[in-house]
C-alpha cells in the first residue's frame, strides 16, 4: 500500500516531511532523495534500523541530550554517520547526486530545529569516488600541451576551432562562451574594430559564476593573436554563410534563425554548452586522447569536457610572469572578498601584463617550444619591444614637429609675400589713379581750349 503511493503522498504523512518541504520550489526531487533514504533505513540493521521521519528527528533529539549529559560528544554523531553509510551504499551515483544528497538531509533536520553536526567523512563520502576517469593534472604538461594543441589545430570547423582557441585566450568556461555568443554578432564585431588602446583586444563583460550575486559579475578578454585571427576569419565565414543562406531561402532573415547569436551550429542556430562539449568528447576520440567505453552511449560519462581548458589556462598563466590573481578576476573567480582592490578595472595595466602570457598560450604561432619558454625570455622581448617603441615615438614626435614648424613657416611666407602683392597692387592702383586724373584735367583744358577757339572763330566771322 505504501509502495503505491506518490512522493507528495508519502510526504504528507509526517509533519517532519511537511515542515520541511512546506512551500519550496523543486520538492519533487527533495522529497525523492528523502524516501529514498528512509527506504534505504528501513532495510538496514542497527539503532536506527527501520526509523521514520518523525521518530528520526525524536531520535536525534535524543542522541543529542546523551552527548550533552555523558559529555561524549560522538553520541551525536550517530545520524550522520547513517547519511555517510547512506551515500556509500551506491557507488554508481555521480559526485554532483552525492553532495545534493547529503545537503537535503542536512536541511531536512535543520527545519525542524535539530541541525546535524558537520561531520568530515561525510562531506569525504559525497566527494569519494573510487575510480579517476581522467587524470587532469597531466594537462599542465607539455604532452598535454600538444594534445590539446592537436584537438584545436588542424580543426575542420571553424567554429569550434575559434570558441577553443578564445577559451584559451580568455578563461571562460562553456557556459561564459555561450553567454557572450548570446550577446550578439555585432556587439563582438564593433569591439574588435574599436579594440582597446589601440590594440585588437576584446573586453567582454559576463554574468556572475556559480549563482552568485550581481554584484559579481566580471569581465574578461580575449587577447591572444591565435584567438583574434581565428575570430576575424570566423566572423568572414559567418558572414558568408549568411549570404548563402538567405539566396537559398529568398524572404527570410537568417539572423532571425541565427538570432544573431555569434557562434553558431551547423544548422545555423545559437551555440549550446550540450553541443560544444559533446564536440570536444568527439574530438578527443577522433585523436585517440580517450578510448571509446564498451557499449557506450549519449549518457555514457568520461569526466572529460571543454572544462580541462579552463585547467591548461590558469595552470600556463601561473607559468607567466604575470601577476596569478590577473587569471582568477578572468575566470570569474573572487580575488577579493572585501571588494577593495580595483586594479583590474586599469585596462592598461592590465594588457601591458598580458603580453607577458603570449608566449605561454599562443599556442598554435608561438614561435619558441613551450617547454623552452621561460620569465627571462619573455623579459627580454618586453625590454626589445619598449626599446623599439620609444624609438618610434620620438621618431613620430620629430616628425610631427618638423611638419608643424614647415606649416607655420610657409604660411608666414604665404603670408608675407601676399601683403607685399597687395601692396604694389595697390601702389598701381593709386598710380593709376593719378594718371587718370592728370588725363582728366589734360582733357578738361583741350576742351575750354576748343570752346573758346570755337567763340572766337563765331566772333571773326560775325565781324567779317
Amino acid at each position: 500500500m505504501v509502495a503505491s503511493l506518490s512522493n507528495a503522498e508519502w510526504g504528507e504523512q509526517y509533519n517532519a516531511i511537511k515542515t520541511y518541504v512546506g512551500n519550496r520550489e523543486g520538492k519533487g526531487p527533495k522529497l525523492s532523495i528523502l524516501r529514498g533514504f528512509f527506504n534505504w533505513l528501513a532495510r538496514t540493521d542497527g539503532e536506527g534500523a527501520g526509523l521514520l521521519p518523525d521518530e528520526l528527528i525524536e531520535f536525534q533529539i535524543r542522541k543529542r541530550g546523551e552527548a550533552y549529559e555523558s559529555r561524549r560528544p560522538n553520541v551525536e554523531f550517530y545520524v550522520p554517520g547513517l547519511v555517510r553509510d547512506y551515500i556509500r551504499s551506491n557507488p554508481s551515483w555521480r559526485v554532483k547526486y552525492k553532495k545534493t544528497i547529503a545537503s537535503t538531509i542536512h536541511a531536512f533536520f535543520k527545519a525542524n530545529c535539530i541541525e546535524l553536526p558537520r561531520n568530515g567523512e561525510v562531506v569525504r563520502a559525497a566527494k569519494h569516488s573510487k575510480k579517476r576517469r581522467v587524470n587532469k593534472d597531466k594537462w599542465i604538461t607539455i604532452k598535454g600541451l600538444e594534445k590539446l594543441r592537436s584537438m584545436i589545430d588542424g580543426n575542420t570547423n571553424l567554429m569550434y576551432k575559434t570558441a577553443m582557441l578564445c577559451m584559451l585566450s580568455s578563461g571562460m568556461g562553456m557556459d561564459e562562451i555561450v553567454e557572450w555568443s548570446n550577446q550578439g554578432i555585432e556587439t563582438t564585431r564593433k569591439a574588435l574594430e574599436k579594440g582597446i588602446h589601440g590594440k585588437p583586444i576584446i573586453k567582454i563583460y559576463l554574468s556572475a559564476r556559480k549563482d552568485l550575486d550581481e554584484s559579481r559579475d566580471f569581465h574578461t578578454y580575449v587577447f591572444t593573436s591565435d584567438a583574434i585571427d581565428s575570430l576575424r576569419e570566423w566572423i568572414k565565414e559567418r558572414d558568408a554563410r549568411k549570404e548563402r543562406w538567405e539566396k537559398r531561402n529568398k524572404g527570410k532573415r537568417f539572423e532571425d534563425r541565427a538570432r544573431g547569436a555569434l557562434f553558431l551550429s551547423n544548422h545555423n542556430t545559437p551555440l549550446k554548452s550540450s553541443a560544444f562539449s559533446a564536440y570536444f568528447l568527439y574530438r578527443a576520440k577522433e585523436l585517440g586522447i580517450i578510448e571509446e567505453k564498451e557499449g557506450a552511449d549519449r549518457s555514457t560519462r568520461y569526466g572529460f569536457s571543454p572544462h580541462i581548458i579552463r585547467n591548461f589556462f590558469k595552470s600556463w598563466f601561473w607559468k607567466s610572469p604575470a601577476p596569478d590573481w590577473i587569471a582568477d578576476a578572468m575566470m570569474g573567480h573572487i580575488v577579493d572578498n572585501n571588494d577593495y582592490m580595483k586594479l583590474f578595472n586599469d585596462d592598461r595595466y592590465i594588457l601591458e601584463q598580458l603580453e607577458k602570457t603570449g608566449p605561454f598560450l599562443n599556442i598554435l604561432s608561438s614561435p619558441t617550444p613551450f617547454d623552452q619558454v621561460n620569465e627571462a625570455m619573455v623579459e627580454e622581448k618586453l625590454k626589445q619591444r619598449d626599446v623599439e617603441i620609444k624609438k618610434l615615438q620620438r621618431l613620430v614626435a620629430q616628425l610631427q614637429k618638423l611638419k608643424i614648424d614647415d606649416v607655420i613657416t610657409r604660411v608666414e611666407r604665404e603670408y608675407e609675400a601676399g601683403i607685399a602683392e597687395m601692396m604694389d597692387e595697390i601702389k598701381k592702383l593709386k598710380g593709376s589713379m593719378g594718371n587718370l586724373t592728370e588725363n582728366l584735367g589734360i582733357l578738361q583744358d583741350a576742351v575750354n581750349f576748343a570752346k573758346y577757339k570755337a567763340a572766337n572763330e563765331e566772333e571773326r566771322r560775325r565781324r567779317t
